[in-house]
């Protein structure tokens, strides 16, 4: 009985772990405390914290890149499907924000392409 109640323990602990590196990919907020907290003593986490960290700095200048772009175009001429590819772009980052958070959730370590 005790065995048994002492791998449900470990198997909630490492869900856990997993959970937490998990939610740094889906918000900002997560990764920067993993980064800066004790949370990155764990290696699992602390690795997966920095490579989403990493990837929101990615996105925000991504994001705020095309903006830029699309404001720009249409201060001289409007072109309407820009706004579609701005749609699409951020479409395309949210489905890897969730596809990187299944990753970690599953406990698959992961580089993050430079």
């Amino acid at each position: 009985m005790g065995d048994k109640n002492e791998e449900e323990k470990m198997r909630e602990e490492r869900f856990k772990i997993k959970a937490f590196a998990a939610s740094a990919y889906l918000l900002f907020v997560p990764s920067i405390y993993i980064v800066l907290s004790s949370a990155r003593q764990t290696p699992f986490v602390s690795g997966h914290g920095k490579h989403a960290l990493f990837l929101w700095i990615k996105y925000l200048l991504i994001f705020f890149g095309m903006r830029l772009l699309v404001n720009t175009v249409w201060r001289f001429y409007f072109f309407s499907p820009l706004e579609y590819l701005e749609i699409v772009i951020v479409l395309i980052l949210a489905g890897h924000c969730l596809f990187s958070a299944l990753r970690a959730l599953n406990g698959q370590a992961f580089s993050v392409p430079r």
